[in-house]
């Protein structure tokens, strides 16, 4: 068996290469914004992680619509602080010519590091 902090990294790793992967083929391929591929990425990356932190890495497997619901808005919130971080990051850092193959990156480590402990403590407690 897997520790929680294991299976988060794995998780994290996972949802990371979807999310990463999403963002260089929006805004390289498709030409998107690099705030709405972020975005767009980050969406899709954000239902991954939440599904396989729920039910694989906390086990958190209540039947209670009322519960599901509750981490799942505070997931939200929670994601709505993470993106706006995230398009701080990376958009700050293509001013300074630094592009999304970097910025991302480092974006998402500091944010994995507080989502363990808001996650564990709080959400899927």
């Amino acid at each position: 068996m897997k520790s929680k902090a294991t299976k988060y990294l794995l998780t994290g790793i996972a949802s990371f290469l979807l999310d990463y992967g999403l963002l260089l083929f929006f805004f390289r391929v498709i030409n998107l914004p690099l705030a709405t591929a972020t975005s767009l990425a980050f969406g899709v990356g954000l239902v991954f992680n939440f599904i396989m932190n729920k039910f694989w890495v906390f086990d958190s497997r209540h039947t209670e619509n009322s519960k599901t619901i509750i981490q799942g808005v505070s997931c939200l919130l929670l994601v709505v602080l993470n993106l706006g971080i995230t398009n701080l990051i990376v958009v700050y850092m293509a001013e300074i010519d630094i592009g999304p193959e970097v910025s991302k990156p480092i974006a998402t480590a500091l944010i994995a590091i507080w989502n363990f402990a808001i996650y564990k403590k709080a959400i899927f407690k």
